[in-house]
């Protein structure tokens, strides 16, 4: 019988990595959040960064981080329309681009069942006066967005799909 030594170090596997990118506070708490329910024992790592602008920033730090990834993704509201120079770039580099519409907000209460409305100031009022909450705040997402329901609502919005299909989430 073969026997190992125990104090060797096993070698170590190579993990897929994705770096995505959002645009703001309450898009990096929630993917976060995401990150915790979902990240664990999945084989990729995620880093979640905030560009803090609009599409044209959240497409320039995803082209500028000189990190090696395996994936980058950028996540940004359909409200703005990035230059065209910003997007050929990005599809140049392999950059998978979701796009929230009419912005986060929306998206966040499409996922609550909600008809999201056509201006992203209405999504936002509509959101809080839902949630009574700071998005900027984890709990919130904890409360009003379990991994139960995340789960269930993922085969039916296309860019909750691909966000939980980055940390390789049983759908």
């Amino acid at each position: 019988m073969s026997r190992s030594n125990p104090y060797k170090r096993k070698p170590r596997a190579a993990r897929h990595t994705t770096l995505v990118v959002v645009e703001g506070e309450t898009d990096e708490v929630f993917l976060r959040h995401l990150k915790i329910h979902f990240g664990k024992d999945s084989g990729s790592r995620v880093t979640v960064r905030s560009a803090r602008g609009n599409g044209d920033a959240v497409l320039k730090a995803a082209m500028d981080s000189f990190e090696a990834f395996d994936r980058r993704v950028a996540l940004f509201d359909n409200d703005w329309q990035p230059q065209a120079k910003h997007l050929d770039a990005a599809r140049k580099r392999k950059i998978a681009m979701l796009r929230c519409f009419p912005c986060f907000e929306g998206f966040l209460l499409a996922i609550l069942g909600e008809k999201p409305p056509a201006t992203s100031a209405e999504c936002k009022q509509r959101l809080l006066q839902r949630i009574g909450q700071s998005l900027a705040n984890p709990q919130t997402y904890e409360s009003h967005f379990p991994p139960a329901v995340l789960a269930a609502r993922g085969p039916l919005l296309e860019p909750l799909a691909a966000l939980l299909e980055l940390f390789n989430a049983p759908i």
